[in-house]
């Protein structure tokens, strides 16, 4: 080989080593400098917080390393809830709490840290055992009426006096007991309550009440009879031609009505009211000297019809108290409640005879049972009304002469 060459070979040899040593100098460089300044990922996969939401409920649980445990109160179904879960920055977490609307089971939230460290939270919550042991309600249902019996809880008697005619060995009775409880022997089993019966209300939680029933028949006798007497209300049809009154003969029907309130339950037996006179035509004072019909109408207060009586009034009726038979209509008076007794002259439009509702103008306390509060009806057949219909009655400011008898 010839000088030059060889140092033409030595020249080239030399720059490719020199640009091979440049070459990885600077790729050291830029692989050190990116290492640097990328951001190291979040490790977090915790859960922070953990709320459970119901209704108005609102509940925080404490949280372990890898469960959350715990009891909500007894009331609370764990079906139909909303979960409020707080997690690390830059976590996610698995399934999403939004999705959950049951924790009835036990089940796993998984988070995940942003550099894919994963953990397992095991959540546990439980429904605290009831401890609630109670006969909320029993009620007595017959064909006729419906009745709650008086549950005294101190003493864990319930009590109800009933009318004589029912089968106290084959009563129909619905319980009311508490919530989650048990009751022995169950409503549906066949009662005798001919004599006491022992029930008994078991707890979720396994605490026992005992209750024992007596019912027994109302054989105590109930008079009353309201009979403070100065005023007379028109009774009956009317004969009287009188425009000046809105008035033609034989056109309106006037009743009376009266309410009727209990200090205790009653089964009634009759009920009286008073006239002042026999029936007699308004124009001439002609007596009527024949036989008419009352109709006794008894209501609730917001108009619901009980029972209706019929009573007769024979001509030789000079005056004073009629008496409508209710045994029949097997009516049960409920203590402390208003009912609306109303009665008028059948056909009273068309007979056009009349006589006098006798009562008091004197104001008396509500709470005796002969100033409950009085009432009148109209009805004409011009305008094709009844009295039979409780849109036609208004309260009236006497209280009328009733006398009402039964079994308590």
């Amino acid at each position: 080989m010839k000088p030059n060459h060889l140092f033409t070979t030595l020249c080239v040899f030399t720059l490719f080593i020199n640009l091979s040593c440049s070459s990885g100098d600077d790729i050291d460089d830029i692989t050190e400098s990116d290492s640097e300044s990328l951001p190291e990922l979040n490790s977090d996969n915790e859960i922070l917080s953990f709320t459970l939401n119901k209704g108005n409920y609102t509940q925080d649980f404490n949280i372990g390393d890898s469960s959350i445990e715990g009891e909500v109160e007894s009331q609370i179904d764990l079906v139909d809830i909303n979960l409020d879960v707080q997690i690390s920055q830059d976590a996610t977490i698995d399934p999403k709490p939004n999705t959950v609307t049951s924790i009835s089971e036990p089940f796993t939230f998984t988070v995940t840290a942003e550099n894919g460290d994963k953990r397992d939270y095991l959540i546990s919550i439980n429904r605290k055992l009831s401890v609630e042991n109670s006969i909320l309600e029993f009620r007595i249902d017959t064909e006729s009426f419906s009745t709650q019996a008086t549950v005294d809880e101190e003493n864990r008697i319930i009590s109800q006096r009933l009318p004589e005619y029912l089968d106290f060995s084959n009563l129909d009775v619905s319980i009311e007991i508490s919530d989650r409880a048990i009751l022995s022997p169950s409503s549906e089993d066949p009662l005798d309550f001919s004599s006491p019966v022992n029930l008994i209300v078991t707890s979720e939680s396994g605490v026992e009440k005992e209750y024992t029933v007596e019912l027994s028949p109302m054989t105590e006798s109930f008079s009353v009879t309201c009979d403070e007497m100065n005023v007379s209300k028109w009774f009956g049809g009317d004969n009287r031609d009188a425009p000046q009154y809105d008035m033609v003969p034989f056109d309106r029907n006037v009743g009376t009505g009266q309410i009727v309130k209990l200090d205790q339950d009653l089964f009634p037996s009759t009920f009286g009211v008073h006239l002042d006179r026999n029936f007699e035509y308004s124009e001439g004072s002609v007596p009527f000297n024949a036989s008419v019909e009352l109709k006794l109408n008894i209501r609730t207060k917001d108009g619901n019809l009980l029972g209706s009586s019929i009573a007769n009034v024979f001509p030789n009726f000079t005056g004073g108290f009629i008496d409508f038979d209710l045994r029949d209509l097997d009516l049960f008076l409920k203590s402390n409640t208003e009912y609306v007794f109303q009665w008028y002259l059948l056909d009273g439009a068309a007979l056009g005879v009349n006589a006098g509702s006798n009562g008091t103008n004197t104001n008396g306390d509500a709470s005796n049972f002969c100033f409950g509060g009085g009432y009148s009806g109209q009805s004409k057949l011009s305008q094709n009304t009844t009295l039979e219909d409780p849109e036609v009655w208004f309260t009236h400011g006497w209280n009328f002469n009733i006398r009402l008898n039964g079994k308590q």
